[in-house]
């Protein structure tokens, strides 16, 4: 089973509080670790979406959202879209059902 990715962990790889790595993180990115992570969780979404014809919660489990309805607000919060729209718009091919 996979685990969580938390700041606590991060910080002490780096050898950081959490404060620190926080603040440093968010220095040299522009994101906070947490807005960060929701972008690269979004972004690997995006092309699973366009490249296959798997279902959404079925992404949503693979990019680390809690959820289909986790990455559903994600989606809208950063590309102001639905992950369905998003397909639609952006697959390769006719994908399959979106359970």
């Amino acid at each position: 089973m996979e685990q969580p990715l938390r700041v606590e962990d991060l910080a002490t790889q780096a050898g950081m509080s959490v404060r620190n790595f926080a603040r440093v993180f968010t220095d040299r990115t522009g994101y906070s670790p947490a807005t960060y992570l929701e972008r690269v969780r979004v972004e690997a979404a995006c092309r699973r979406l366009a490249e296959s014809s798997k279902g959404t919660k079925e992404i949503a489990t693979e990019c680390g959202f809690r959820d289909a309805d986790g990455m559903r607000k994600a989606f809208q919060r950063v590309l102001n879209t639905t992950p369905q729209l998003y397909r639609h718009a952006f697959a390769a091919t006719d994908a399959g059902s979106d359970d």
